[in-house]
């Protein structure tokens, strides 16, 4: 199985391969071609000037043709002109040797002139350019004969020749640096994949304040700062799952401890009265009650940390606040507090039903509770502003202390513990309704002034009755 370091290697040195390649063919070839382009050119000019010359003279024989050549600057070095008759007799030869012992120039090139074509051909072997040129020798009276022009280029070849050792030598160059930057990247992305991986195995032990050294602004750096973050936020959630299970352990273990010790002093009492015994089964019974309400509460929490958005539904809110207010009458009396509402119709929220009712149940109940006695009241006040539904709780009862605000949504915590025992609060109820507010896209603030009151104000996003956002 091959490491992403060496695919990412093999990659990059496959396409180094490929521009190698490309870089080795391609400048030779668009030269070579344009040497080639260049030569058909000056030979196709020559051939062409010389072929109007000769087809203006009265004859063609050596002595004429000789010193036309000689006026149009025609001889070279490299170069060599054969003109025939239109039997391919051989009429002149600029190297002044016979044909291949022949005077019938039987070539390709020169059959094909003296059928009225032009022709030109040119290939390079072994640092030469060896080029042909023909063409017809037409005047007025029709064919006269035929030019070959052939010429063997030792200067552009060598040109070519050198232009080919070039790039040759860029290309060592190209792939040294290549190889040199491919090592250098492998060394250097391997450390940054291998920190990451690191980091991923000393999360996977549960070492979540590990963190993700890596500098730079590429994808491995933003890759290594996502990780830092989830990092941080699974040591936060790590600390609150930990303080969690050691605050429900603490409120599981008090009322298991108090039916424990009531059970023990009923089997250890050699004799005990009915109404003893009726004291123990009713404070046996009560802790009951309590560990059921803790353990009750806890399976909410569980709940609304697995619920989903898509599950929610329209909720009329104002129907949830006259359901609550109807079953918290009772104890409203018994606490002597009065319940008034001002709820306005078409209230509207994207909510679990049993939540909306969680969230209204456990304020207007603390309400209650912690209210004073003496012309105590509690207002719900239910309304809707533009997009949005508020929800406002008072209550002109005891009142938060200003350190306590800032806590009053934890999990367990209490104002006045004491109290709270008294009225069989968990220390959940807010934590609750929290939770709630916030996985129906709502915000929840409280206001408060000690011995005076308090008042939770709950945003939710309004929707309309089918469902869809207003």
């Amino acid at each position: 199985m091959y490491g992403l370091r060496f695919k990412l290697s093999a990659v990059f040195l496959g396409m180094l391969f490929l521009m190698l390649v490309i870089l080795n063919t391609y400048p030779v070839i668009i030269t070579q071609s344009q040497i080639v382009n260049a030569k058909k050119n000056d030979m196709q000019d020559k051939v062409s000037l010389l072929s109007a010359t000769l087809a203006s003279l009265p004859e063609l024989s050596a002595d004429k043709i000789s010193p036309v050549i000689e006026i149009l600057d025609l001889d070279s070095a490299n170069g060599r002109f054969i003109i025939t008759d239109t039997s391919a007799e051989v009429i002149y030869d600029s190297a002044r040797i016979s044909y291949l012992g022949a005077k019938i120039a039987v070539l390709p090139d020169i059959v094909k002139a003296l059928s009225g074509y032009d022709v030109f051909r040119s290939n390079y072997k072994d640092g030469v350019f060896y080029s042909r040129a023909a063409a017809p020798i037409i005047s007025s009276d029709g064919l006269r004969g035929a030019i070959y022009y052939y010429d063997k280029d030792l200067t552009e070849g060598a040109f070519l020749r050198q232009t080919q050792n070039d790039v040759r030598k860029m290309s060592l160059a190209t792939v040294l640096l290549g190889a040199l930057g491919v090592a250098s990247f492998s060394v250097v992305f391997g450390k940054r994949i291998n920190g990451l991986l690191n980091g991923i195995r000393y999360m996977r032990e549960g070492e979540y304040s590990h963190v993700i050294g890596m500098k730079g602004k590429d994808e491995l750096s933003e890759v290594a700062k996502e990780f830092n973050e989830l990092s941080s936020r699974l040591q936060k959630t790590e600390e609150v799952r930990r303080e969690f299970v050691a605050n429900a352990s603490h409120e599981l273990r008090t009322p298991l401890a108090s039916i424990k010790l009531l059970a023990d002093s009923i089997i250890e009492a050699k004799k005990i009265n009915v109404k003893k015994l009726r004291e123990f089964l009713t404070d046996i019974s009560d802790e009951t009650d309590r560990l059921t309400r803790i353990t009750e509460h806890l399976l909410i929490l569980t709940r609304i940390d697995s619920s989903a958005a898509g599950e929610f539904k329209s909720v009329d809110l104002k129907s949830v606040v006259e359901k609550t207010v109807q079953n918290l009458e009772i104890l409203a009396e018994q606490y002597n507090v009065k319940i008034y509402t001002e709820c306005s119709g078409g209230c509207f929220i994207s909510a679990d039903p049993d939540g909306a009712y969680q969230i209204v149940s456990n304020l207007l109940e603390n309400a209650i509770k912690y209210n004073r006695g003496d012309n105590s009241h509690v207002i719900i006040r239910l309304y809707l502003n533009e997009d949005d539904v508020f929800l406002h709780v008072i209550d002109n009862g005891v009142g938060i202390p200003e350190e306590d605000r800032t806590r009053i949504f934890e999990r367990f915590y209490r104002v006045d513990k004491a109290h709270s025992r008294e009225t069989g609060g968990t220390g959940l109820g807010l934590s609750i309704v929290k939770q709630w507010v916030e996985s129906f896209g709502g915000s929840i603030q409280v206001e408060s002034v000690l011995n005076k009151g308090t008042t939770f104000i709950i945003r939710f996003p309004g929707v309309k009755k089918s469902g869809a956002s207003i």
